[in-house]
Formats: C-alpha cells, structure tokens, sequence
C-alpha cells in the first residue's frame, strides 16, 4: 500500500462537512476514513437518508455540504482538502462490516480514521 497519511487538514474538512451535512438535517449515524489499497483515504459516511430518499437525492444532499465546506475555505483564501465522499446504507451488511473493521483497526491510524458526529446542528465557520 502506498503509504500516504491523513493529514490534520483533511480530518478538519470533514469535521466541518459532518457538521454542514446535520445542520441541514441529514442523518449522519457514523462517518469516517478509510484507507483502501487501491484507491487510499476515502471518506465513509454513514446514513438512513439512503433507504429514505434514494441514492440521487442523498448525493445531492452531499454536493450541497460540499459546496458550503469549499465556500468557507475559499473564504479564507484555501482550496477545499474534501471534495468528495461515499454514502454507504446505515443497517446494510457493509456498514455493519465496517463498524465490525473499526472496532479492529481503531488502534491503527495508517488505515482507519473515525470523524465525530455532532449531536446537534452547529455552525459551519466561514
């Protein structure tokens, strides 16, 4: 695996995208990154609103929080560290693997990264 860390600006991007994603109302039950030998760091975000919307609806949900997390580092003169991320189902056979893979490699942060979920909408800093 090519060893490419997770640096400290990407983990605060996707913060800041989280936070973006549940101040506008969607639901969020786990997110995090992980690293994939073929295709490195890739942010997982965890949701219901895919059983509850449909795949094309939830993406645009996304782009929308995308869209917000960009203008707030453009704001400060910065490009963006996320510009995408995977929506996977919350209760399907993956997610439950996943959750199943963090508890393992929670110890190790060269494949596994977790991003905390708030419980309540915050403000997205611009």
């Amino acid at each position: 695996m090519a060893e490419v860390p997770l640096v400290s600006s990407e983990l605060d991007a996707s913060r800041a995208l989280i936070a973006a994603l549940v101040d506008r109302g969607f639901p969020v039950s786990a997110a995090f990154w992980l690293n994939q030998e073929e295709v490195g760091w890739r942010l997982i975000i965890i949701t219901p609103l895919l059983r509850e919307v449909g795949l094309q609806e939830a993406y645009g949900h996304l782009a929308d929080a995308l869209t917000v997390v960009r203008h707030a580092y453009e704001a400060r003169g910065e490009p963006s560290p996320v510009s995408h991320a995977v929506l996977k189902k919350d209760g399907d056979d993956w997610a439950r693997k996943m959750i199943r893979l963090w508890n393992m490699l929670y110890e190790d942060p060269d494949y596994f990264r977790f991003v905390p979920v708030p419980d309540k909408p915050t403000t997205v800093a611009a």
